[in-house]
């Protein structure tokens, strides 16, 4: 019983982690995420993989996007 409430514990967090990684941007991608129309933060993900993200991140945000000349 025991292995089954960690084992379900760890699968919850590892949904919750998915879902809110999905909020941050890809490589190639920078987002500023906003509430109640005032920017709140912004997350960067540069074209070599390094993710930035400062303030708070969001459902309400837009995208802009780095070229990446690969």
């Amino acid at each position: 019983m025991r292995n089954r409430k960690l084992v379900l514990g760890l699968v919850l967090a590892a949904v919750s982690t998915i879902a809110s990684a999905s909020l941050l941007p890809p490589p190639g991608e920078i987002r500023s995420y906003y509430k109640d129309g005032v920017e709140v933060g912004t997350a960067i993900h540069d074209c070599y993989g390094n993710l930035r993200v400062t303030g708070t991140v969001t459902k309400d945000y837009y995208i802009g996007y780095l070229h990446c000349g690969h």
